[in-house]
């Protein structure tokens, strides 16, 4: 394991937890939420749909509204689906044109499927942060700014899916629509994510603090 790594991984969860309840790291609070919200939406295009509208909120809230597609497989990709994100950013933060495939992902939902006003700006806000850290940073700063996406979502989603599905499992969520239109109950389908996550919160870790460290 590349001890330089791990040490910038353990630097980066530091200031994450020390800031968490900052207005600095709301940013990647909502960019998780846009994660999940992408992977609904990512779902209903691969099994066929059609997204009609596209929407996160200031107060990490969002919402897909699509027509056709697997419903089964639409609801179960939020929450799987922003975490799997959050790995493959640490994972592969040192593939070099990961950035400008999110600049691409950001002015594709915010031209095309936004469906208020701040998330049109969330988008191109997002798509112009990442293209100018692309095009003006060093290779180590833009590995770890997705390392700190990639760190942010792993370590929200767990606890998010915690907190909607099995505390407050009366409320509406993912896995409460699940259980009333298939089968299960909310905290079953909030338990199987839950663990789910923590696994590939654990793999990220692993594969991705054994490859070196960009100094430059």
């Amino acid at each position: 394991m590349n001890h330089y790594r791990t040490l910038l991984t353990l630097t980066l969860v530091i200031v994450l937890y020390l800031a968490w309840n900052t207005i600095w790291v709301l940013p990647l609070k909502i960019l998780v939420v846009y994660f999940h919200e992408f992977s609904h939406a990512l779902m209903t295009w691969l099994t066929g749909g059609r997204v009609i509208s596209f929407v996160v909120s200031a107060d990490q809230s969002g919402h897909v509204i699509s027509a056709g597609g697997s419903r089964f497989l639409i609801l179960s990709a939020g929450y799987l689906g922003s975490i799997l994100c959050g790995a493959l950013l640490y994972r592969f933060s040192h593939v070099n044109n990961l950035l400008w495939l999110l600049v691409a992902c950001f002015v594709l939902i915010g031209v095309f499927f936004f469906g208020s006003m701040f998330t049109l700006l969330f988008s191109l806000g997002g798509a112009l942060v990442l293209g100018l850290t692309r095009y003006y940073l060093s290779l180590f700063w833009q590995q770890t700014l997705l390392q700190l996406i990639g760190l942010a979502s792993l370590c929200y989603v767990p606890f998010d899916v915690y907190q909607d599905t099995i505390i407050n499992a009366s409320q509406r969520s993912d896995a409460a629509m699940l259980a009333e239109e298939f089968f299960g109950f909310t905290w079953l389908w909030g338990g199987l994510w839950c663990a789910l996550s923590v696994v590939v919160f654990c793999w990220a870790l692993f594969k991705g603090n054994n490859r070196p460290l960009v100094t430059k």
